[in-house]
């Protein structure tokens, strides 16, 4: 089968979330197929990064992404019934090379992830059809988030901060016209695919058709040298580690909503405690937080000497949908987890027994410290979250249920 895979980054090196997901998908697409890759990209890849993907690709090419003006995104805004995430990245020249490449290689299937590509994706199929003599080549849409959910969260939490009625009132805009063009996309393509149970609960019933679920996933022998080695021999005593990209919003607000609700009730308890913050692109927000108990580290190559050394990995979501690869990432790695109700949706795992939850920040703190004073408890949480992780969220596990969506659009090729 001949696959057009259309993405809103170049998806290597896999350094964060959306490029973590693009990634091994496109790998689990070229074990059985002829794959063709068309990306949007802020900055030309690397030379290195380009070999990589047109290492395992029959072709790959990338089309600069748009930067758009605050005027554009306003005319968005106050000019059209469309959410802004529609007009973000579009691109003209995407558009017309994935006709040329639909037409020309003659793909059976397009494969649009994220919304952001999804419009254009089903533009091209329709452009391409009178060159396929009226031939429509389905595309499978994989929605990385509900965004409309995303959005609905953001507005409840700013809604909490008169000085954040502004945010609220842009994310419950944002939320409602969401809400409308996911599921117009829904309808639209063949089949979407969502990474939870959960959202392909609400998207299913938001757009009136099935949803499948392809989760995230992790590739769990990467992450073996550090799980096998004992806790006690690689902790760094009373360190707690915050991964992600810090630009993203759900991870700015928990970070500054742990910095000042949390983590001075766990210091008070346990002085020495001190919070590691690792990721790309920290805004200023972040990087504010810098100062006694808390380094913002930024970039790293590799973040797995990070996950060695934590004692505790926390995730304080407070918005967002999806399901985290963060806490893919610390169950892999064989580090206790605690998390916020929406830092562990999405995933399988289960209060007390892969990880700790909590929601205020009294007893977010009191669920760090448990684990600080009591080593046998973080063994048997980290134990048992990589147990979970092999069995349901690696990628070999994932990959046959990508390929099953293949399958159920293109039954003769």
């Amino acid at each position: 089968m001949r696959i057009l895979v259309m993405t809103p980054d170049w998806p290597y090196p896999p350094h964060q979330g959306t490029a973590l997901r693009n990634w091994q998908l496109l790998q689990a697409a070229t074990s059985e197929h002829e794959v063709h890759l068309l990306s949007l990209a802020a900055a030309p890849p690397t030379p290195a990064a380009e070999q990589a993907v047109r290492a395992v690709t029959a072709s790959a090419d990338w089309i600069p992404a748009p930067q758009r003006s605050l005027r554009q995104r306003l005319g968005t805004l106050f000019g059209t019934p469309l959410p802004d995430m529609a007009r973000r990245l579009w691109s003209p020249a995407l558009v017309e090379r994935a006709t040329d490449v639909i037409a020309t290689v003659r793909v059976h299937l397009v494969q649009a992830e994220g919304l952001e590509v999804a419009e254009m994706a089903l533009k091209a199929t329709t452009g391409a059809q009178p060159r396929l003599r009226g031939r429509r080549v389905p595309v499978l849409f994989n929605d990385q988030n509900a965004e409309w959910l995303l959005q609905r969260s953001a507005a409840l939490v700013d809604l909490r901060q008169p000085r954040r009625w502004l945010r609220m009132l842009y994310s419950l805009v944002q939320w409602q016209r969401l809400r409308r063009y996911e599921a117009g996309l829904i309808r639209a393509a063949a089949l979407t695919t969502a990474v939870s149970p959960e959202d392909a609960h609400t998207l299913s019933n938001l757009a009136g058709r099935p949803v499948r679920v392809v989760p995230n996933g992790i590739a769990v022998d990467a992450w073996r040298h550090v799980a096998d080695v004992r806790l006690e021999q690689r902790v760094e005593p009373n360190s707690l580690l915050f991964t992600g990209k810090l630009d993203y919003r759900p991870n700015v607000d928990a970070l500054c909503w742990f910095c000042t609700a949390v983590l001075p009730r766990v210091c008070a308890q346990h002085p020495a405690a001190r919070l590691l913050i690792v990721g790309r692109d920290p805004v200023l927000a972040v990087r504010a937080l810098a100062g006694p108990g808390v380094e913002v580290v930024g970039a790293v190559p590799d973040i797995q000497p990070y996950f060695a050394r934590a004692a505790v990995y926390v995730i304080p979501m407070r918005m967002g949908s999806g399901a985290r690869i963060k806490l893919l990432e610390a169950w892999a790695a064989g580090v206790p987890v605690v998390a916020t109700t929406a830092g562990a949706a999405g995933l399988a795992g289960r209060a007390d027994e892969h990880l700790l939850v909590a929601d205020d920040p009294a007893t977010l703190a009191m669920q760090i410290g448990r684990l600080l004073v009591d080593p046998a408890l973080g063994r048997r949480l980290a134990a048992a979250g990589r147990a979970l992780v092999a069995a349901r969220y690696d990628w070999s596990v994932i990959r046959p249920q990508l390929l099953a969506c293949y399958r159920e659009l293109c039954p003769d090729e």
